[in-house]
């Protein structure tokens, strides 16, 4: 069998790295996500085009998945992720989605600073917009979400070779900048249906005023598998 990237590409970018895209599924696919972060965490999740338009999927935090085996696993409730996707956009006007997503990263059983079971909060209820701009396949992504207060986000998608290969890069929580959380990585397609992430979360470059609290994770680095499938 001979491999050639010319014929990858990927089957979904409805999630950018934290925060969404107005792209969702198709409807008839799903998406199996495991996502290993700090601390030996495990998020793993999957998510289906139930309907033309409409989006739901679940997952669920493991805690301390790999370390020590005295820290203790902890496992949270399943949340819930739910996308309906309201205008497709054209040449002139850019693509509306709406949803909601309760997965927050980091669970602690009852975070007191903010009422949450998780050190950081899901993104909860969002509406973005987004178009491609200037070259194919550059997306740009603008969103609004509430979860216990109003914050804003930016996405952005930038091939670097076809569609095996993105930059990737976002700026979320942007409500009082010096809390806000900029990441950025490479998207790689493995296969057709095997995508593979690596990420730098939190790279804080704005010092002032920066949260110095347990729910920053500075230059966290992620790794993440997504594997899409047809149903």
């Amino acid at each position: 069998m001979i491999f050639t990237f010319s014929s990858l590409s990927f089957a979904s970018k409805d999630y950018v790295i934290d925060t969404p895209t107005v792209d969702i599924l198709d409807c008839g696919f799903g998406d199996i996500r495991l996502k290993f972060f700090s601390n030996g965490n495990l998020l793993s999740g999957v998510n289906f085009g139930v309907f033309k338009r409409l989006n739901v999927g679940m997952s669920l935090e493991l805690s301390r998945f790999i370390g020590k085996s005295g820290d203790g696993l902890k496992v949270a409730l399943p949340a819930l992720q739910i996308k309906f996707k309201a205008y497709d956009g054209n040449m002139c006007y850019p693509g509306i989605a709406v949803g909601y997503d309760g997965q927050g990263c980091f669970f602690d059983g009852k975070c007191k600073k903010h009422n949450s079971n998780y050190l950081q909060r899901g993104l909860g209820f969002y509406f973005v917009i987004g178009r491609e701009f200037f070259i194919e396949n550059l997306m740009i992504n603008i969103g609004v979400n509430f979860n216990n207060k109003v914050n804003w986000f930016i996405n952005l998608l930038i091939p670097l070779y076809r569609e095996a290969l993105y930059f990737i890069a976002e700026c979320s929580n942007i409500s009082y900048l010096p809390n806000a959380r900029l990441n950025f990585g490479f998207k790689f397609a493995l296969t057709e249906c095997i995508n593979i992430d690596y990420v730098v979360r939190d790279c804080c470059f704005w010092k002032k005023g920066c949260s110095k609290t347990n729910d920053r994770f500075f230059n966290e680095r992620i790794f993440r598998i997504n594997y899409t499938i047809k149903f």
